[in-house]
């Protein structure tokens, strides 16, 4: 952040909703705990701010999260929700000042509701917040500083109904970047998501599309995936009323299975069909490359999505978990007349990123980020 002059400097609007939406607890400094404090470093660094008055905090805290009707209404896991007063108070208190009542009865609140059941964790709201490009700013915007929002309901474990797909994980935060440094592109393109999973990358492109505010027969959007629960959980995340997707009328949430793309399919001749109809400029996909067993269907189904026309792109985000499982991907892309180009990542994140325990090891350079196109005779 820049640096400040005044004695005492405003709190750029929308830092606390941030940090809050995105799962992440505040860490303070050891020294002088009355003048400066840090929030949670990430992706997009640390967050400072110099001689802050504690009553300047917490009345922007209690502004922009305790009485946000965004995280009212689409709040995230309350283990997180405790997390985070607690440490508010415990750095209030440390420097000596009084706690606000507000921000100490959310806390006692959130003691007394502690659930006592045994099993894993119930679904809970993500909220990303990240800068729209300069296709204008609207008013819900204008409201968080100038932020566009994502808001997800996502599993808290790494696996849930039998599948990984009810989470977002780290390669599709790599992939969100590209899209926003190339919005131009997606903005009036034709696009189909394979694995869309939560939904993630499929609202950041409809909002891009909503935003710039094109009225093409080119701008569609095609979000598939395999998994019934997974396919209703996007749908779900899809329509919720605050990722303003209402004004866009080409989303399509469908299930596509990448084996009946493959020629012997008993299926390839209805998902043909389905392809011929959706006609991509541009393809996307997240962390599709995970297994060796599933490369040779995923191969098809790049193929044959950029079958309809020669200046379609495959853009593809991978965490590398096994290399030779990468390795063995980019041979059979090779065997299908398909060119693989490795891209440059962004070294910042427009999204601020927990380090919790189901994204370590899944750093930004643990992630590739390819593009795909067809050989042409």
């Amino acid at each position: 952040m820049p640096e400040v002059s005044e004695r005492v400097p405003k709190i750029k609007l929308g830092d606390f909703a941030r940090c809050y939406g995105s799962h992440l607890v505040p860490k303070f400094n050891s020294g002088d705990l009355s003048t400066e404090f840090n929030l949670g470093r990430n992706n997009n660094g640390t967050f400072q701010f110099a001689n802050l008055e504690i009553g300047t905090l917490q009345e922007t805290l209690i502004e922009e999260v305790l009485l946000s009707p965004q995280f009212n209404r689409y709040p995230p896991p309350t283990s997180f929700q405790r997390t985070f007063w607690k440490a508010i108070i415990t750095w209030v208190e440390s420097a000596d000042e009084e706690v606000r009542h507000e921000i100490y009865d959310r806390y006692i609140e959130l003691l007394q509701n502690r659930s006592v059941t045994s099993g894993p964790p119930s679904p809970a709201y993500i909220t990303h917040f990240y800068s729209l490009p300069a296709f204008g700013t609207s008013s819900a915007e204008a409201a968080t500083g100038g932020f566009s929002s994502i808001t997800l309901l996502e599993s808290q474990t790494t696996i849930e109904s039998g599948t990984t797909g009810l989470r977002t994980w780290r390669a599709s935060y790599v992939l969100g970047d590209w899209i926003l440094a190339n919005a131009d592109m997606v903005a009036s393109a034709r696009v189909l998501e394979l694995g869309s999973g939560t939904g993630f990358l499929g609202i950041l492109t409809g909002q891009l599309q909503t935003a710039a505010q094109t009225s093409t027969s080119a701008q569609k959007l095609w979000l598939t995936d395999i998994h019934s629960t997974v396919i209703d959980r996007c749908k779900h995340n899809i329509a919720l009323e605050t990722n303003h997707l209402q004004k866009h009328q080409g989303v399509v949430v469908h299930t596509l299975d990448w084996a009946d793309c493959i020629a012997t399919s008993p299926e390839f001749t209805q998902v043909s069909k389905f392809m011929e109809i959706v006609r991509p400029d541009i393809v996307l996909g997240a962390d599709l490359v995970y297994d060796d067993s599933i490369i040779p269907a995923l191969v098809a189904a790049i193929s044959l999505a950029l079958r309809y026309s020669e200046r379609s792109m495959a853009f593809i985000a991978s965490s590398i978990r096994r290399p030779s499982t990468f390795i063995t991907f980019k041979k059979e892309a090779e065997l299908a007349n398909l060119i693989v180009t490795n891209l440059l990542l962004h070294v910042r994140s427009a999204f601020l990123l927990a380090d919790d325990d189901h994204s370590r090891g899944e750093g930004v350079n643990t992630v590739v980020l390819l593009r795909i196109t067809r050989r042409h005779a």
